[in-house]
């Protein structure tokens, strides 16, 4: 085992570095190097809420990096995750967390047009100017026959497989699957299910939801996890792979170009990045009604071998051209290359930490709102002061009572109150005991509502 420690021991600063990061626990150390050392970041999975999740103490961390993706949404999804105990899946598809790579990076290379627009729509152009987009290699391992591999894994050689891979998660939608293809067994049509990958109870549990589908049951094989070899053995001994997402946050998938290069016939959801694959090359299932549409996509093919056999031959023909390694390796090289010097700082990402202990002004009244209150706090960590400006006491009292209560309502959920005072007119003028917080000379005759605040730094 290498010591993941010294992995970056020796690189000089004129040195090109090139990171590569998914969105699980093995990616950790990937973004702790790319805060030491910037460089081309490759992302495989935009939106990144889980590896953040793993990396984040506490629940505060993670309050404070969904309320820089989405403010609006924060509010109530953190209000729902801290204060009822709701987490769920959509979280992972609405609060993005790559602010942090796109401001320490020098180049950023995602593998699809739609990663590339929701970062752009997110950030905005000037903020996404180094993003490239190349596709995901096919990569360049020897795949076996389709008749060698089923005699080294002792599948039977006539056989109609059907296969899954990689790490089963929810987003893969293997509740359709086992619905689409129980459905097809019902209508007499014989066919093997193999997932060839690790199954992760807690996200999605495939042996247990499998017990609801006893014809399906009796005809599958889950493998657990199999190392590279096995894997190509598996994909290349299918007759038809499934690679459903919904929803997608324009992932890509490594097992996906395994059967492209594989010459595979392959079945994805008409979504997101796998929108950007060629008609030709995949067969693209329509988001709604998939487990209708699934099943009549797999009698179809099972039905005619020609056409699977075309699908396949066009799968590999593009595996070979358009994700050949040495074509994708020259658009990583210029991309590298032109990122050489480049500066790391991005206009509206990773802004100086406000100081601490400092006291933040915002204006009271009917224009006081989550969002306005999270603006003012920015990249505050740690202990602040915020005088919450109001003209009178009357101002305080009918604001107080008109959305009440209304600190609940306004501070966000990583924003813990140590103190609150009310000051009125008369004490922001003279405000000049030493014991007492120093407020600015410009709030002399203003009033408001002091607050104390801790304020949990995000998970960056």
């Amino acid at each position: 085992m290498r010591d993941q420690a010294q992995a970056f021991r020796w690189i000089a600063p004129e040195s090109r570095v090139l990171h590569q990061i998914g969105n699980n626990r093995g990616h950790l150390f990937v973004l702790e190097a790319l805060r030491l050392f910037p460089g081309v970041v490759t992302i495989h999975d935009i939106g990144l809420f889980y590896l953040y999740e793993l990396e984040a103490r506490g629940i505060d961390p993670m309050l404070a990096q969904m309320m820089h993706s989405s403010p609006r949404l924060a509010a109530v999804y953190g209000r729902h995750w801290k204060r009822m105990g709701m987490k769920t899946a959509a979280n992972y598809a609405l609060f993005d967390m790559q602010r942090e790579l796109l401001a320490r990076s020098t180049g950023v290379i995602v593998h699809s047009h739609f990663a590339k627009a929701k970062l752009q729509a997110l950030y905005g152009a000037e903020a996404t100017r180094h993003v490239s987009v190349i596709p995901h290699f096919a990569p360049p391992a020897e795949m076996p026959e389709r008749a060698v591999a089923r005699q080294k894994l002792g599948l039977p050689a006539d056989a109609f497989i059907v296969a899954t891979s990689g790490f089963a998660t929810r987003a893969k939608r293997f509740d359709w699957m086992m619905e689409a293809l129980e459905q097809v067994l019902a209508e007499g049509v014989e066919l093997i299910w193999i997932h060839a990958g690790e199954e992760r109870p807690h996200e999605y549990d495939v042996s247990s939801q499998l017990e609801r589908y006893p014809l399906l049951r009796e005809r599958t094989r889950i493998t657990g996890y199999v190392d590279e070899d096995a894997l190509n053995a598996y994909i290349s001994a299918c007759d038809l792979l499934l690679n459903l997402r919904f929803p997608s946050v324009g992932e890509s998938s490594g097992t996906l170009a395994r059967a492209l290069a594989a010459g595979r016939c392959c079945v994805v959801s008409d979504t997101a990045a796998y929108r950007e694959l060629p008609r030709e090359a995949v067969v693209h299932l329509p988001v709604l009604d998939q487990v209708r549409s699934l099943a009549c996509a797999v009698s179809a093919l099972h039905r005619d071998r020609e056409l699977l056999h075309a699908f396949g031959a066009n799968a590999r023909r593009y595996a070979e051209t358009e994700l050949n390694i040495a074509s994708v390796a020259r658009r990583y090289r210029d991309v590298i290359e032109e990122s050489q010097g480049r500066a790391v700082a991005r206009p509206g990402l990773l802004p100086p930490r406000a100081k601490t202990n400092s006291v933040l002004v915002l204006d009271g009244g009917a224009d006081l709102s989550p969002q306005r209150l999270a603006a003012a706090l920015g990249e505050v960590t740690g202990s602040c002061s915020l005088l919450l400006k109001f003209s009178s006491m009357q101002e305080i009292i009918a604001s107080s009572l008109g959305d009440a209560p209304l600190l609940a309502r306004l501070l966000p959920e990583h924003v813990a109150l140590a103190d609150v005072r009310i000051l009125a007119p008369e004490d922001a003028a003279n405000s000049n005991d030493p014991s007492q917080d120093v407020l600015p000379p410009e709030l002399a005759g203003r009033g408001g509502i002091l607050l104390r605040l801790e304020v949990a730094g995000s998970a960056a």
